[in-house]
């Protein structure tokens, strides 16, 4: 929450500063950036814990229990793929932008701590999707 505040303080004062002062500040578009992966990295595993990520039931919510766990199982299933090589492949970019010291225009900000940062958040929620997959698939998973 403290980088989604930071993010909109940014954006207002850099608006105003553009539009009434004709002077934007520099690097917040950067500094935009490097907050949205904060903001969404760090809720990512928080959110599929309670259940609240976004997800459409028109058809699932009709289908008997049983049809439902199964497709729960293959959501659970591909999400925990994709993370997995989302995870990794942050991994990669970090160690890239550590190798050859890549940083930012307007503040010189290194860039690979943010690839970590994403690629822990993106692991914490591959943790919670095989636990959630491990417990339906002993039978222990809820309906919502």
């Amino acid at each position: 929450m403290c980088s989604i505040l930071a993010m909109m303080v940014l954006t207002v004062v850099d608006v105003c500063g553009r539009y009434f002062l004709n002077q934007p500040i520099r690097g917040a578009f950067e500094l935009t950036e490097f907050m949205v992966v904060i903001a969404v990295a760090s809720g990512l595993a928080s959110t599929q814990l309670s259940k609240r990520h976004i997800a459409v039931e028109f058809v699932v919510a009709r289908m008997s229990p049983r049809a439902q766990k199964v497709i729960d199982g293959f959501g659970y299933a591909i999400c925990l793929g994709l993370y997995i090589l989302i995870s990794w492949q942050a991994v990669v970019g970090a160690q890239t932008q550590w190798r050859h010291g890549i940083t930012s225009a307007a503040f010189g900000l290194v860039f690979w701590p943010f690839y970590l940062f994403l690629a822990f958040g993106c692991g914490a929620l591959c943790l919670v999707f095989l636990v959630d997959l491990l417990t339906l698939l002993q039978g222990k998973g809820d309906q919502g």
